[in-house]
């Protein structure tokens, strides 16, 4: 392993979404919330989001290298901090 992340590697998630929240858990990548329908980039090559804010979750296994939609948020939310406590 080179330790570094490979964006071939890695199925695209369904919805495009910039300033989402990662975390891992059991094996898993969670991707929760953030902006939907990422609008190009900035001039410094950033991207930019023209959408709205985001409620979906999204669990991308690293076995199988699939995503899948999970159970929502209540609240939708971005540029937050995601965290596992306890296993949860």
């Amino acid at each position: 392993s080179t330790n570094e992340w490979e964006e071939e590697a890695v199925a695209p998630m369904a919805t495009a979404r910039v300033y989402v929240g990662m975390e891992k858990l059991d094996g898993k990548l969670y991707a929760a919330g953030g902006q939907d329908e990422v609008d190009g980039e900035d001039e410094d090559g950033e991207s930019v989001a023209d959408g709205a804010t985001s409620n979906s979750v999204e669990r991308y296994d690293l076995a199988t290298q699939e995503w899948e939609a999970v159970a929502p948020m209540a609240t939708p939310r971005e540029n937050h901090v995601v965290a596992v406590l306890d296993g949860k």
